[in-house]
């Protein structure tokens, strides 16, 4: 253990003498070190708030928020810097509480954008196939990895894509544009109809769309299993038709009845529905 010594001196002796010597200070210098002293103050105030801002941030930017929009329903959400967004049933959506530098979001299913534009941090919707960087833009795009699904379709502005699955090629895509997976390729095509904003309305379109893969969209939007027991499946003879989600699933098979020639039964609390 150490120990100090203090060797004080007389107490008044020499303060009384160095005071006797000491000229007083003016009134301009003592103001001027006040002020000095509460800019340097102020300035540590700041230099503080600013660096406990900056770790905010970044823990903000790190935290992860994910939503699943349950099965027959729809959810639109804004994002932290003013994008708004629908998602379908059964869509999964992954994004920082708040955006840094790049504003990327993660998508699994089907969502509309609806973009805030903003050079300085540009906006990527991660899916299986490619991100998507948007150029200020409105669209729709349906990422089904389990079913190998892809597409996006443009409305507005323009968006850059990167098919890294199979040969990192780039598209970008003008207004009017839809862009589909078909086995190891992305497809251009023009958009004859608005059926990708058909989601914001709550509709589902039965143009171009088989039997079984409609079959797979109502399993989700219902929360539904659906079994076909025929040899063959049903064929929808509709040029064009929508379904409203919101009504229901027989309501549903009741208008696909009369287009295409099928029954169906329920079972298990009519959790499982049978095709016949």
């Amino acid at each position: 253990m150490r120990y100090y010594k203090l060797y004080l001196n007389a107490p008044g002796v020499i303060d009384a003498r160095r005071t006797a010597h000491r000229k007083p200070a003016s009134a301009g210098k003592t103001l001027l070190g006040y002020i000095a002293g509460i800019a340097t103050i102020t300035g540590l105030i700041i230099l503080t708030g600013v660096l406990v801002r900056s770790h905010i941030m970044r823990d903000l930017e790190a935290m992860t928020t994910e939503i699943f929009v349950p099965a027959g329903q729809r959810m639109q959400l804004t994002l932290s810097d003013g994008t708004s967004v629908t998602l379908n049933s059964g869509t999964v959506l992954q994004y920082p509480v708040v955006f840094g530098k790049e504003r990327r979001v993660k998508l699994k299913g089907e969502g509309m954008f609806d973009v805030v534009h903003d050079p300085g941090s540009p906006f990527i919707v991660e899916t299986f196939v490619c991100d998507l960087e948007v150029i200020g833009t409105k669209f729709n795009v349906v990422a089904e990895e389990t079913e190998q699904e892809f597409s996006a379709s443009l409305f507005e502005g323009r968006l850059k894509l990167c098919n890294f699955l199979y040969g990192n090629i780039e598209y970008v895509m003008n207004p009017n544009e839809s862009l589909s997976l078909n086995g190891k390729a992305l497809m251009f095509d023009h958009l004859e109809n608005n059926n990708a904003l058909l989601l914001t309305e709550g509709l589902l379109s039965l143009e171009n769309i088989s039997f079984e893969r409609l079959m797979r969209k109502f399993e989700k939007y219902y929360d539904v299993t659906i079994e076909i027991e025929r040899e063959t499946p049903p064929v929808i003879e509709l040029s064009r038709g929508k379904i409203k989600v919101s009504e229901g699933i027989d309501h549903a098979l009741k208008i696909l009845q009369t287009s295409a020639d099928f029954t169906y039964v329920k079972k298990d609390e009519n959790r499982l529905i049978i095709i016949k």
